[in-house]
């Protein structure tokens, strides 16, 4: 948050979707400290719950790590475009549903 400044929300028509990454074991105990690389190649907005730096490296730090959301014309396409820009992140240790948005999908 910025001091006096007033955030300006706008609406956007399209469909949004996002995929929670996690790391591996979460729920329950996980390792921590793995490198995060090719954010930098994503065509989404990425959501930093459970990061941490050390240097120039990305690592992880915590259960849900990161967030990756996207937007599309329909929600069909956001899903599909959600899980391709997910594969882009190279980390041995995180892990995704593919299923997210099947449901809405199905009902549509």
């Amino acid at each position: 948050v910025i001091a006096n400044r007033t955030p300006v929300i706008t609406w956007d028509s399209r469909a949004a979707l996002g995929i929670v990454m996690a790391s591996k074991g979460y729920p329950g105990i996980y390792p921590k400290g793995f490198e995060i690389r090719q954010l930098h190649t994503l065509d989404a907005t990425v959501y930093h719950m459970g990061t941490q730096r050390d240097g120039d490296r990305l690592l992880t730090g915590g259960g849900r790590v990161l967030f990756v959301t996207v937007l599309a014309d329909t929600l069909a396409e956001a899903q599909a475009k959600a899980l391709s820009e997910v594969r882009k992140i190279d980390c041995e240790q995180l892990f995704y549903r593919s299923d997210i948005g099947h449901a809405a999908i199905d009902n549509v």
